[in-house]
């Protein structure tokens, strides 16, 4: 997510209400870490850092360096709309599950 106002939505189906773990497959290839806001379901859930990787996704060594960042949030049983939005640097993602 280059732009400054980047951001990223998707679902995640949780089977209980609860405090849950996300994984979020990455990498970045500045020097510098980066960090994204969190939302689920309009509300604010702090933020998930990347520490650099070294690479980006375009490059050889893209799936032997790939970082895996976590925070933790509140979900509601069922699905629930999480985004992340860039606050600070660039960061390249490949998935987001629990972890």
């Amino acid at each position: 997510m280059a732009s400054v106002d980047s951001s990223v939505a998707f679902v995640l189906d949780a089977p209980a209400d609860g405090q849950y773990r996300i994984g979020v497959g990455y990498n970045n290839g500045t020097a510098l870490p980066t960090t994204h806001g969190i939302t689920v379901d309009g509300a604010a859930q702090g933020t998930v850092a990347y520490a650099p990787t070294g690479h980006w996704f375009d490059t050889a060594a893209q799936d032997g360096g790939e970082g895996l960042a976590t925070a933790t949030v509140t979900l509601r049983a069922g699905p629930n709309r999480v985004v992340l939005t860039r606050a600070s640097g660039c960061a390249e993602l490949d998935f987001v599950r629990l972890a």
